[in-house]
């Protein structure tokens, strides 16, 4: 895995776009701050937060906020749905996710032509705030062809839309029981992944990569040696400890990109 700077892999990464072979993967830190529907979007530990203060409204207990604080994001989130009450659940998700403006650098970003964007968010900034308005949503099986004929956003972990339109809702991948069915019921965005990961160039933008487990699957079952002629860059403003570095080998990540700054 190679640490560099932006201008280190910048011709290689223009000749990948101009050859069409290089997908965005966006995660929350691209919208993270964003204005929303009434809010702003929250950065996973924000909304870790966000979900323990509902959580303990409940007055349950047992319970402090100690306990809870110790829990990992996908276990709270666990708990969180199977607590509180579903109304408070949907206006969170309305609030905080739905109608989101991005600031002018992010929208630029969305104005390159990329082939189609895959995103762990759940927020509608995308489609919100871009041509990329055709949303394929997690957990169901999806006929590709439409990729060629329109732009669209791969929503690899849920869509706040789907989630506020259907009671049955199936899209949100959030705690470890969902994570670990998702191998399984989210096959049909991950074997495209799977794909892209082997024969694309991927580009991590506004993610940790944090405890991602369904994405660090996929690396074991791409064909490594087709893989090899591919490359993953993980944009970053700060280069990671050598814990987290391992961490990333294990997505497959092959190039650690460092920036002064997330709008840079």
């Amino acid at each position: 895995m190679k640490i560099c700077t932006f201008y280190e892999v910048e011709q290689e990464i223009i000749s990948h776009l101009r050859a069409r072979r290089l997908i965005p993967v966006i995660g929350s830190g691209f919208s993270v701050g964003s204005s929303s529907f009434k809010g702003k979007v929250p950065s996973g530990k924000e909304m870790k937060a966000d979900m323990i203060y509902e959580i303990l409204q409940l007055n349950l207990p047992n319970l402090s906020k100690e306990t809870l604080d110790g829990k990992h994001f996908s276990q709270i989130s666990s708990y969180y749905q199977r607590l509180v009450p579903q109304s408070v659940q949907r206006d969170y998700i309305r609030n905080r996710f739905t109608k989101v403006a991005l600031s002018e650098v992010r929208r630029k970003f969305l104005e390159i032509d990329w082939l189609y964007i895959y995103t762990i968010n759940v927020d509608d900034a995308i489609e919100h705030c871009s041509e990329y308005s055709h949303v394929l949503i997690s957990n169901r099986i999806i006929d590709f062809s439409v990729l060629e004929d329109s732009k669209c956003v791969l929503k690899l972990h849920g869509d706040c839309c789907s989630m506020l339109s259907y009671h049955d809702d199936c899209s949100q991948i959030f705690d470890y029981k969902s994570y670990a069915k998702s191998i399984e019921t989210n096959k049909s965005l991950l074997t495209k992944l799977k794909h892209d990961f082997t024969y694309n160039n991927l580009l991590f933008v506004g993610c940790s990569l944090d405890n991602e487990f369904d994405i660090a699957t996929i690396d074991n079952y791409q064909n490594k040696d087709i893989a090899q002629n591919s490359s993953k860059y993980f944009f970053s403003v700060e280069e990671p400890d050598i814990l987290k570095q391992i961490e990333l080998e294990q997505y497959g990540i092959t190039h650690i990109v460092k920036f002064d700054d997330f709008d840079s």
